[in-house]
């Protein structure tokens, strides 16, 4: 997987840094929701985003749409920035969500530190395919 980081941060609020912990995710594609999750690790979180651990012969890049699941709640991403890490099985990427689905913001506050309270939504990052 090829990209790198912009150099200008969407991010709202500091990143997180989490022990790994392993989450389900699938492309955003019919074939593959159909299919059981496959695994990631997440490395760490904020309202707008998160890094994830993914394999590397996923077929991911840049603009690459995807599913993720946060605390049993499924919520739309896609992938900011890759880059590869020690392990050549692996690449770290930078995920934005994207989406106003309520209860997967609540999944993000809770592992965040606490609900974001009510009717307090992260605003929605703006996306425009690559295709």
């Amino acid at each position: 997987m090829g990209g790198s980081a912009p150099s200008y941060e969407r991010r709202i609020g500091r990143r997180l840094d989490l022990e790994a912990r392993v989450i389900g995710w699938h492309l955003a594609t019919a074939e593959d929701v159909h299919r059981p999750a496959r695994k990631a690790g997440l490395v760490n979180i904020s309202v707008t985003g998160a890094g994830l651990l993914l394999p590397t012969d996923a077929g991911l890049e840049i603009g690459s749409e995807l599913f993720v699941e946060l605390g049993g709640v499924w919520g739309a991403a896609f992938i900011a920035h890759a880059r590869p890490t020690r392990n050549p099985e692996l690449d770290y990427c930078g995920v934005s969500f994207i989406g106003e689905d309520p209860e997967f913001a609540d999944a993000v506050a809770q592992l965040i530190g606490g609900p974001l309270g009510p009717g307090v939504r992260p605003p929605p990052t703006p996306y425009t395919p690559l295709a």
